[in-house]
């Protein structure tokens, strides 16, 4: 059996039994540069053009700079490859999907009023002064869907899972995580009861304590290699208002319900050097719904320049995670066992965002626009049912410790070659959404089988696009790339004699867009 430098018994505070770790919450309080041909043609620059579908999202205030009341849907086909390097080995993996991006309605009254020939020129000049449209729209701001394979050389490295799950499992009594109540045990970890019903792990007791140790040779190495299939998305239902006086100040309000659905289906496979494999899959599905309100001003000083602010409120949802875990071991005989069906909900609350623009108009030959997103993810907290974040105590400090705040820088520019055809282009760049250092810890009340966690850089977002209007209706295409690196560890070995190798996963995401506009 392997011996370890040291073993020390490992004691968490928690007063639940909990499914949602900070990486999971890293993922889903970012969003994407998502929506119409046109916002994505110019890198999601639009916030302080406005008159756009997707900008609208940015800065409400977008909505009074619509001319016409129009109707707008777009659609999108996703390339995704992903290269992996671990331990000398390769993986590659790549999929593609069709999807819609988004579709919304823009009501201006103004628009579709016909002035009466004997109205007071008093009352004409003042409904000149301020209009107000109103906008209904769908916009899905992040996609999950992704497939990679890790995969490593022959007996690549001494340390196991097995080992980490044994370090972790501290001085459990063996009595305690054999028992056929084990998964109602608010402290022991599932995967560590599933480990020792598998025989991953030996106890080793004398009267006073339990240590644990890999049922695995002293010396016996592994070859190691993950695969993962996840797929969902963040999606955005809204209502908006904006109200304009003089075309000088725009000021727009946005009531928005988004709808989170993700699913992840992992499995992390061992070959034994001395004979024998074992998988341990897990598979989490995460469902919800948040509420949050978005206000944004633009100011237009003259025709050539405008300038735009919005803050978004606070976006709290209420989310479902069901999990299991399975593992499969073959050593001479075949052997399955597996967890229960985990249920948990809770609730996460995103902070407040906010977001500046500026876009220069030169006549009718084109515009050049960028703006800054700030998002205070570290600041974000996982709540009880209740609404208590003391019930997730140590998770929340672990947000605070390992997630790092959002910057979004966005730069794009269109220009109208004549009266009908625009081509755009435009770059972004994300900064990175977790500290470089962060680690995951195996709590001793989770019942969440993953032990993996990805760490990832800042990515960069290019993209080119052209467009054909006429009065009546409008066709746009866009083509974008964002490329993201990521550090993969396959659990934390922080407190192991023998440490694994990080692999590298880099992913390239292209998008293949089309939106279609018709003015009323």
């Amino acid at each position: 059996m392997r011996k370890y430098i040291t073993i020390l018994a490992v004691i968490i505070y928690s007063t639940s039994m909990v499914a949602q770790t900070e990486f999971d919450a890293s993922k889903f309080l970012q969003t994407d540069i998502n929506g119409t041909a046109r916002y994505m043609g110019m890198a999601g620059s639009l916030s302080a053009v406005g008159g756009d579908a997707t900008a609208i999202k940015d800065n409400p205030a977008g909505i009074g700079l619509y001319k016409n009341s129009e109707f707008m849907a777009t659609g999108n086909m996703q390339l995704q490859k992903s290269k992996a390097n671990w331990y000398s080995g390769t993986g590659f993996f790549s999929q593609s999907n069709i999807g819609l991006n988004g579709f919304s309605f823009v009501l201006v009254p103004s628009s579709l009023k016909k002035q009466s020939k004997d109205k007071k020129d008093k009352k004409r000049k003042r409904e000149s002064l301020f209009t107000q449209s109103f906008a209904l729209s769908y916009n899905k701001l992040a996609n999950f869907n992704r497939k990679l394979f890790i995969g490593s050389n022959d007996n690549a490295t001494q340390t196991s899972i097995s080992d980490y799950i044994a370090y972790n499992t501290g001085n459990i009594k063996g009595t305690d995580l054999g028992s056929s109540s084990v998964y109602q045990n608010d402290n022991a970890p599932w995967i560590s009861a599933l480990a020792n019903k598998a025989g991953l792990i030996t106890e080793i007791a004398d009267a006073n304590s339990s240590t644990w140790v890999s049922s695995l040779g002293n010396a016996e190495k592994i070859t190691p290699s993950y695969y993962a299939s996840e797929k969902g998305s963040l999606n955005e239902f809204s209502l908006g208002w904006a109200g304009s006086y003089k075309n000088f100040i725009h000021l727009g309000l946005t009531a928005n319900i988004q709808t989170l659905n993700y699913s992840c289906v992992g499995k992390y496979s061992e070959k034994m050097e001395l004979g024998g494999t074992m998988d341990l899959k897990d598979s989490i599905s995460t469902k919800g719904t948040g509420i949050n309100f978005k206000l944004g001003a633009i100011v237009c000083p003259n025709e050539n320049f405008n300038v735009g602010i919005s803050v978004q409120s606070p976006t709290v949802y209420a989310l479902k995670d069901n999990s299991n875990g399975q593992i499969n071991i073959d050593r001479g005989t075949p052997s399955t066992f597996s967890t229960p069906l985990a249920i948990v909900e809770y609730k996460l609350q995103k902070m407040v965002q906010f977001g500046i623009s500026a876009a220069y108009m030169y006549g009718e030959k084109g515009l050049v626009s960028g703006g800054v997103d700030y998002a205070l993810n570290s600041r974000a907290r996982l709540k009880s049912q209740s609404g208590d974040a003391l019930y997730y105590m140590s998770e929340n400090q672990a947000i605070k410790d390992n997630l790092k705040n959002i910057l979004r820088f966005k730069i794009g520019g269109e220009y109208n070659i004549n009266e009908n055809v625009t081509v755009r282009a435009g770059l972004a760049y994300t900064t990175r959404s977790t500290d470089q250092n962060a680690n995951e810890f195996l709590r001793q009340n989770t019942k969440r089988i993953d032990t993996q966690y990805f760490i990832g850089s800042g990515n960069m977002y290019e993209s080119v696009g052209a467009g054909y209007h006429t009065n009546k209706w409008s066709v746009d295409i866009a083509f974008t790339n964002k490329n993201l690196s990521e550090t993969f560890y396959p659990y934390n070995d922080n407190d192991l004699s023998n440490k694994n190798t990080a692999g590298t996963v880099k992913t390239s995401v292209n998008n293949i867009v089309v939106s279609f506009g018709y003015k009323l």
